[in-house]
């Protein structure tokens, strides 16, 4: 009988080293997040005054519960735009008293004008079962890029213009994997599992890479054009393995 207290106490002592050591682990993350911020020119907000999650209306933003955005950044564009970086978290409970935590870095960035909401992101196992079924998403006329990517857009007018060659070039560089990009409103988001504090201003750049590549006739058909991007925009710098 003398062993079950111990056998409690044991498991209250380990449960409270587990929370201790996360509460150092997030707050050495944050000051992470905060010198990269720093360097590069943005201002460290923290959590997120915007209420993001509630008010932009992203795909990733619906499923899960505990939602949470943390180690948010921003600044300016010099077109007068601005960009943001974050860390967004969200958790699905599955029953039994099990869930599973989802951890992304993702990047921000406006737009000259509110679009129609768009997603691509990376096809599914399940494509060929669609296609037997006939319900694969908005297709293209590059194979290749049907078979890698998935699109589904509200107004297909407006994603035949957006996936320009330009932007299915991109996409099929052998650089560009797991990822997500999507648009709503006046805003470009991208997201990959979760990375070091380190890669957030390379996720800016990530969904600056897009915005740049968005064809002009884009803006012709719902705002006002934007100033020309550089003849061949850059690549942004390669991703390494999330941790």
């Amino acid at each position: 009988m003398l062993f079950v207290p111990l056998l409690v106490g044991i498991a209250a002592l380990v449960a409270a080293l587990a929370i201790w050591f996360g509460v150092i682990g997030q707050r050495k993350r944050r000051q992470r997040a905060a010198a990269v911020a720093a360097s590069h020119g943005l201002t460290y907000v923290g959590n997120d005054p915007y209420r993001m999650v509630q008010t932009l209306g992203f795909g990733l933003f619906e499923p899960g519960s505990a939602k949470k955005v943390s180690n948010l950044m921003r600044g300016p564009r010099p077109d007068g735009g601005e960009v943001r970086a974050f860390e967004y978290q969200y958790t699905i409970n599955s029953g039994n008293d099990s869930a599973a935590t989802y951890w992304f870095s993702c990047g921000l960035t406006s737009l000259p004008a509110p679009v129609p909401h768009l997603v691509i992101e990376p096809e599914s196992i399940l494509r060929g079962l669609r296609e037997v079924l006939g319900l694969l998403d908005q297709q293209f006329e590059s194979e290749e890029f049907n078979r890698r990517w998935k699109v589904r857009c509200d107004d297909p007018r407006f994603a035949s213009a957006a996936v320009s060659p330009t932007v299915m070039e991109f996409l099929l560089d052998d650089t560009v994997s797991r990822v997500r990009f999507e648009l709503r409103g006046p805003w470009l988001l991208f997201s990959v599992k979760r990375d070091a504090p380190e890669f957030l201003p390379t996720a800016i750049s990530w969904a600056e890479a897009l915005r740049t590549r968005l064809p002009a006739v884009v803006w012709s058909l719902y705002g006002p054009t934007p100033p020309p991007p550089p003849a061949s925009p850059p690549l942004p710098p390669p991703m390494r393995p999330p941790l």
